[in-house]
C-alpha cells in the first residue's frame, strides 16, 4: 500500500485516523481470504505489468522503426522502472505473504521502493509531456533541455528529487509498514501533523504535475490542428506523432483520476471497520496505473507489434534453414 492513506500509529487522533495498534486487535469482521485476494490480485498485476514492460523495452530496443528519439529513451526509462518496481513487488511482498517469509526491514524496504518509484513515475511521465510540447511547439526548448547528453539532466534531477522526497516522507513523519493478516499492507505515520502538512503540499505537488501534462497536451493538440493546414509533413509523420501524444495524454490521465480519488479518500468518512475495507480495496486497486501504462503505448503503436512479427519470422526462418541443413547433411 503506498503512503496516501496512512493511519495513526496508535489510539484515534483529532483527525479521526484509527491507528495500527487498534487494527492488530480489532476483531476481523472480514473474512480472512480478502486479504488473501488482495495479494493474488497485486501478484497477478504484477506479473502482467512485468510482461508488458519486458515487451516494450524489447519492441523498442530491437525495431527498425524510429525508435531512437528522445521520446523513446525517455519512455524506455519509464518501463525499466516499472519493471523495476515490480521485481521488487513480488520479491517483497507478494511471495512472502503467500509463504509466510519475513526478514530485517522487508516492509520498510518496499515502503521506500514504493514512494520513490511512485514519486519518480510522476515526474518522468511529466517530462515525457514536456518533450512532446517542446518538439511541437517550441522547438528551441528542445534543444535545450533534451538534445545530447541533455537528455539526462531532468531525468536526474527528478531522480534526487523523488529520493528526497521519499526520505522527507519516511523519516519526519516516522511512516512504517505492517502486514496484517486479514487485511493486508497497512502504513501508519507516528506524527500526522507533519503528515497532514506535507500531504496538502507535497500531494497537491504531485497532483500538479499529471494535471501539467494534460494542460500541456491540450496545448499541442490545439497547435496541431491549427497547423495541419501549414505543415509539409506527411500523414504518416502526422498521425505518428498524434498517436504519441494521445499515449502521454492517457498515462497522465491515468495518474490524475487515481491520485484524485485517493485524494478524496483522504476526506472520508467512515467507521473503523469500513475504513479497513476501504484500505484493503485500495491495496487491490493501487498497481492498475502501472499496468495501463505500458499497455497504452505498447498496443497503439503499430511498430512495436510489428517488430515482435519480425522477430517470430525471423526465429522461424533459422528454424526451417537448422531443419533443412539438418536434412541436407543426413541425405549426403
Amino acid at each position: 500500500m503506498r503512503d496516501l492513506f496512512p493511519l495513526r500509529r496508535s489510539s484515534v487522533d483529532k483527525y479521526g485516523w484509527y491507528g495500527i495498534d487498534s487494527i492488530l486487535h480489532f476483531p476481523c469482521r472480514y473474512p480472512l481470504s480478502l486479504a488473501t485476494f488482495s495479494i493474488a490480485w497485486l501478484l497477478l498485476v504484477l506479473f502482467i505489468t512485468l510482461l508488458l514492460n519486458i515487451l516494450l523495452v524489447t519492441a523498442i530496443s530491437i525495431s527498425r522503426s524510429n525508435f531512437t528519439s528522445t521520446f523513446f529513451k525517455l519512455l524506455r526509462l519509464l518501463s525499466l522502472l516499472l519493471m523495476f518496481h515490480s521485481i521488487i513487488s513480488i520479491l517483497l511482498k507478494t511471495l512472502p505473504s503467500f509463504f509466510h517469509i519475513s526478514f530485517l526491514y522487508q516492509n520498510n524496504l518496499s515502503l521506500c521502493i514504493d514512494l520513490f518509484s511512485r514519486y519518480l513515475a510522476i515526474l518522468l511521465i511529466f517530462i515525457l509531456a514536456l518533450n512532446r510540447f517542446c518538439v511541437l511547439v517550441v522547438s528551441r526548448l528542445e534543444e535545450l533541455l533534451f538534445l545530447g547528453l541533455r537528455v539526462i539532466v531532468l531525468p536526474c534531477i527528478s531522480v534526487l528529487i523523488a529520493a528526497g522526497l521519499t526520505v522527507m516522507v519516511i523519516k519526519w513523519c516516522e511512516m512504517e509498514r505492517t502486514y496484517v493478516d486479514w487485511l493486508g499492507f497497512v502504513d501508519s505515520v507516528k506524527s500526522p501533523d507533519l503528515y497532514v502538512v506535507r500531504s496538502t503540499i507535497i500531494g497537491h505537488c504531485f497532483l500538479l504535475f499529471p494535471i501539467l501534462s494534460l494542460l500541456l497536451h491540450i496545448v499541442i493538440f490545439v497547435w496541431m490542428k491549427k497547423s495541419n493546414a501549414q505543415t509539409s509533413k506527411s500523414p504518416l509523420v502526422k498521425k505518428a506523432e498524434r498517436r504519441m501524444c494521445v499515449q502521454v495524454f492517457l498515462t497522465a490521465l491515468c495518474e490524475v483520476v487515481f491520485i484524485g480519488s485517493f485524494t478524496v479518500l483522504n476526506f472520508f468518512v467512515a467507521n473503523k471497520s469500513d475504513l479497513y475495507f476501504i484500505t484493503s480495496f485500495y491495496n487491490i486497486i493501487s498497481s492498475v496505473p502501472e499496468l495501463l501504462i505500458p499497455a497504452f503505448i505498447l498496443f497503439s503503436t503499430k511498430g512495436m507489434l510489428d517488430s515482435f512479427k519480425r522477430i517470430f519470422v525471423k526465429e522461424r526462418s533459422n528454424v526451417m534453414k537448422l531443419v533443412s541443413t539438418s536434412t541436407h547433411t543426413e541425405t549426403s
